[in-house]
């Protein structure tokens, strides 16, 4: 049964990431989106991005732990990404709970975040080479799963693909988002392969 939980909790990870890089795929096209559907789609990734991370916490970790040596490794795997997570976008599950669900309240008070503070005081992807680097990272944590348990990944449905990791990135310049997609890299095949 874990297994097939296992599968089930990949599944949904992988259904997230190919539905955002999609998106951040379709900014680099060639049609261009009306300027008014950006933010309703920012948002929608913010909501998946706490979905992907939610699930990795609260279903596929716990799932995973009867495999004690990389379960270890899955672990220390997930934590760096999550860390990285919150080094760059400290401010995502906030956004999420205070603005996104709770229409700009902040939870359990009887406080309002004024909309002009929106989103300039929060740490949250704003902007398209954000977005690559937050899906960047959870394509880390799916190469990682995808290393350390190769069984579950064979006997997925193979119709789900892992998105690219070579993610056509024509809009986005400047910024070191390079820099930062090798560190991850380094640091995940490093954590896998110790």
């Amino acid at each position: 049964m874990k297994n097939r939980n296992l599968q089930l909790s990949l599944y949904h990870l992988h259904i997230i990431v190919k539905d955002m890089s999609d998106i951040v795929d379709s900014f680099n096209s060639n049609e261009l989106l009306p300027e008014a559907l950006f933010v309703p789609i920012f948002k929608y990734m913010m909501v998946r991005t706490c979905a992907f991370y939610d699930e990795v916490t609260h279903q596929f970790l716990i799932n995973a732990k009867s495999n004690e040596a990389r379960f270890k490794k899955l672990q220390k795997i997930a934590e760096y990404i999550i860390s990285e997570r919150d080094k760059y976008f400290p401010d995502l599950y906030s956004i999420r709970n205070n603005v996104l669900a709770h229409n700009y309240r902040v939870r359990d008070k009887n406080k309002l975040i004024s909309v002009f503070e929106y989103p300039m005081h929060f740490a949250f992807p704003k902007y398209a080479v954000e977005h690559v680097i937050n899906i960047h990272l959870m394509n880390g944590l799916l190469s990682g799963i995808k290393y350390l348990y190769p069984e579950i990944h064979e006997i997925m449905n193979e119709n789900i693909s892992i998105p690219s990791e070579n993610m056509s990135l024509t809009l986005i310049d400047g910024n070191n988002y390079q820099l930062i997609i090798c560190e991850i890299d380094n640091t995940i095949q490093d954590i896998a392969t110790k």
